[in-house]
């Protein structure tokens, strides 16, 4: 058996007006009041290369695509290089700065997908005895044969001039005028005597801008 329900009663107050007679008054509570905003899961952002809106999460990253990350980071690293060696573009564009060009243009280097595991890495160094397969040199790079695959027998071990001699054979010429034209683009941006791009400058705080940036999605 259940007894008569309890009466709640509302909290009271006493304020006082401006002649100083006392008003008793109801203290309504406004359940909003000192609960925090929910934190928005998706946001707006606009690429920090290209421009265009993208949405993205609560760890808002710069770039709508890997391809934009990569061109982004062909112009930083081409600027280092400027920065530091003034004289490196005398005779021509360095190799290193041509292969991440080169990388942007066919859609970013996938990084994750070619890192080699560790026990991978030691099997090949003890299969190719230390040394260059080319050569025989002391061998201190791992190249994949064909393709990204991660396998032993898609490695093999080369010292890094052999490792560079393939590299720059398996480049081809730029025969597409668009092509030519957005490498021509980055290579502009590069040289460039101040960045033309927040993302461009080679101490460039990508997640404070990324946060100042974006925009909540309700």
């Amino acid at each position: 058996m259940t007894g008569p329900a309890r009466r709640t009663e509302t909290p009271r107050t006493t304020v006082f007006l401006r002649d100083g007679t006392p008003l008793v008054v109801e203290v309504v509570e406004d359940p909003g009041i000192g609960r925090p905003l929910p934190t928005p899961s998706r946001y707006l952002l606009s690429c920090a290369n290209c421009g265009h809106d993208f949405e993205t999460g609560a760890r808002a990253a710069p770039y709508c695509s890997l391809r934009c990350h990569d061109v982004a980071k062909a112009v930083r690293d081409t600027r280092g290089r400027l920065r530091r060696d003034p004289h490196a573009f005398r005779d021509g564009v360095p190799y290193e700065c041509r292969i991440k060009i080169a990388h942007a243009l066919v859609g970013g280097y996938q990084s994750a997908r070619r890192a080699i595991p560790p026990p991978v890495r030691g099997a090949v160094k003890a299969r190719d005895r230390e040394r260059c397969m080319l050569c025989g040199a002391l061998g201190t790079e791992i190249d994949h044969i064909n393709g990204d695959s991660n396998e032993a027998v898609n490695l093999r071990l080369l010292c890094a001039p052999h490792h560079r001699e393939i590299t720059e054979q398996r480049l081809r010429p730029i025969t597409d005028p668009a092509t030519k034209h957005e490498y021509d683009a980055i290579l502009h941006r590069a040289l460039r005597t101040r960045p033309e791009r927040p993302c461009d400058a080679e101490r460039w705080d990508w997640r404070a801008w990324s946060l100042e940036n974006r925009r909540a999605l309700h």
